[in-house]
């Protein structure tokens, strides 16, 4: 694991939030970024604190991704809507008020929002509009294996708004090197649970469908 200070995060100044992720959270996300050979993608859990969204959890779900290495935007689109939508359907709605982090690799492709990724945010938009117990909004961070993050943030209701290249404060960086240590086994076996690898053949239709804004059937 890098230093905390040798990260690459793109930033920006935000000034009216602040942005900061538990060490327990931030491990845990660059262990399923470094341990899945392929693109991998969850959700997270944000607190809301008087000008601050402090991430304390990430979530893995069931989702299939492609074997293509540095073929990224090719995981399953629906995964996390799916995810999402059983909340909902198991009377567990309330958990979706601060299940607001969206968060997935590119591998050691570069740590940018793409075509596909921008169009999954808007699903999650859609999605939450069908809620009536929260205001959509969602943080979406982007990694890959060479510790470059991007993060931005999106606004679904009243009004439509995106801030882009935001940052993210470490919380307690001193723990950060062994809790990589020690939650690796923990976390491969999430990704053995959760992560069905396929050929990239399955999904890239499905990625280049997203890129040009259609819709899947």
């Amino acid at each position: 694991l890098r230093e905390p200070h040798q990260m690459s995060l793109e930033t920006e100044d935000m000034t009216m939030l602040k942005f900061t992720m538990t060490p327990d959270a931030f491990v845990d996300m660059v262990l399923a970024i470094d341990l899945c050979p392929v693109e991998i993608s969850g959700l997270g859990t944000v607190e809301k604190h008087k000008g601050e969204r402090r991430i304390t959890d990430i979530i893995l779900f069931p989702q299939e991704c492609s074997g293509g290495g540095t073929e990224f935007d090719s995981y399953d689109p629906q995964s996390f809507r799916r995810y999402w939508s059983r909340l909902i359907q198991e009377g567990r709605a309330q958990e979706t008020n601060n299940k607001r982090l969206w968060w997935h690799s590119h591998v050691r492709g570069a740590a940018y929002f793409s075509g596909t990724d921008r169009w999954n945010i808007e699903e999650f938009g859609s999605a939450a509009a069908d809620g009536e117990e929260f205001n959509p909004w969602l943080i979406s961070i982007v990694g890959n294996k060479m510790r470059h993050f991007g993060l931005r943030l999106d606004i679904f209701h009243p009004t439509r708004q995106t801030y882009c290249k935001l940052q993210l404060e470490l919380l307690e960086i001193e723990k950060l090197r062994e809790l990589y240590r020690s939650r690796q086994e923990r976390m491969q076996k999430l990704i053995n649970q959760f992560v069905r690898i396929l050929p990239p053949s399955r999904l890239r239709g499905v990625s280049e469908k997203r890129d040009r804004g259609e819709k899947n059937e």
